[in-house]
């Protein structure tokens, strides 16, 4: 079941959050660029990543300000109001102090809110964090602020294009570019996530990151991780936040993948188990994806009489989703939807959605979404 998306009120702005698991711990996930609680759901490995760090901790997932559920922002959010959204998310949740895991663009941000309420976390999980986004003599790793311009421009000039998110797909996650599913779902979920404008203003947000005075200030148990071969947030910058926290600890594992979900997440997920004091040694990403029906291999026989468009569409009606909001994620008419589920069922044999996804899918029930209230 997805859980329930709630809000909680920071200021003027309603900040969308979800909460999930019932461990002992309180696990707040401060994600990256651009998220959509209620889309990552739609992809069994990310559903499996969040699941399997709900196994061990309560798990408190939320959309910054400006992106996914949350309310748009007609100006960029300043820092100091994106860590009231967190103490806001926390708060509604009923969470009076949590381990907080912050990811790439989400880790400075984890960091300030550290330092700013050390009585709220109690520990830190940094993966492919930046303390500073921008090139400066002391800091030669960083990308060079033309770099940054040229986001900006890519954003504005082709966000959600198909060409940009091969690109994309192939730099985030390299050992997913020939996905063709994944890349079908990453563009609806980067898409849904922000506007083409929102995405330009929080480049141009991300450009000015520099927390390089707050690391020897943070005084919380802290994990730095990362990828060797990450190819969005070289490693370099994990190692200079590791050496400048105090006391702080650093892995680093194999692989190209920036999003932690794609390649080893099983890695990622026990490594922030052992930071929390919980046992690692049955998480398993890998066997948490099978619980999702759109994961599974359909019916050979079946599929072999579908289009590439029908299969698609009953995957997303295996997800628990109404034709509308299948249109919507696809980027096509209602009536193209209702067309292929008409031909789908012609061709199958079938009177409805339930019998499709049974014939495709025998041994797995459909997903019934949390339509929240």
């Amino acid at each position: 079941m997805v859980p329930e998306t709630q809000y909680a009120r920071s200021g003027a702005v309603s900040i969308a959050y979800q909460v999930l698991g019932d461990g002992p711990t309180d696990l707040v996930f401060v994600p990256g660029f651009v998220s959509n609680l209620e889309l990552g759901w739609d992809w069994p490995p990310l559903a499996a990543f969040y699941g399997a760090l709900a196994s061990f901790a309560r798990l408190i997932l939320f959309d910054k300000r400006g992106t996914g559920l949350s309310d748009r922002v007609k100006e960029m959010p300043t820092l100091k109001e994106r860590m009231e959204d967190i103490r806001a998310v926390m708060d509604a949740a009923g969470c009076e102090r949590a381990a907080v895991v912050g990811v790439s663009e989400g880790a400075p941000l984890s960091i300030a809110f550290a330092v700013s309420s050390p009585e709220r976390v109690l520990s830190l999980v940094l993966y492919a964090p930046l303390a500073r986004a921008t090139r400066a003599p002391d800091y030669p790793w960083a990308e060079p602020a033309e770099w940054w311009e040229q986001v900006v421009e890519r954003f504005e000039r082709s966000w959600g294009s198909p060409e940009y998110m091969r690109a994309d797909v192939a730099w985030r996650a390299p050992s997913a570019a020939a996905d063709e599913m994944f890349g079908r779902w990453w563009a609806s979920y980067r898409r849904l996530g922000a506007s083409p404008g929102a995405a330009a203003d929080l480049a141009r947000m991300n450009a000015r990151i520099d927390v390089r005075e707050l690391l020897p200030r943070v005084s919380v148990p802290t994990l730095v991780l990362a990828r060797a071969g990450d190819r969005v947030v070289a490693v370099e910058h994990a190692r200079f936040v590791a050496e400048r926290i105090p006391g702080a600890s650093y892995l680093e594992l194999p692989g190209e993948d920036h999003l932690p979900f794609v390649g080893d997440a099983t890695a990622i997920v026990r490594a922030i188990a052992t930071a929390l004091s919980a046992p690692a040694e049955d998480v398993d990403v890998e066997r948490e994806i099978a619980a999702y029906v759109s994961d599974e291999p359909p019916e050979e026989e079946a599929v072999s009489v579908l289009t590439a468009g029908e299969l698609e569409v009953l995957r997303w009606v295996a997800r628990g989703y109404s034709n509308a909001e299948i249109a919507t994620a696809l980027y096509v008419a209602e009536s193209t939807v209702r067309k292929h589920l008409q031909n789908a069922y012609r061709k199958l044999g079938v009177p409805s959605r339930t019998g499709a996804v049974a014939k495709l899918w025998p041994s797995q029930r459909p997903v019934r979404r949390s339509t929240g209230g």
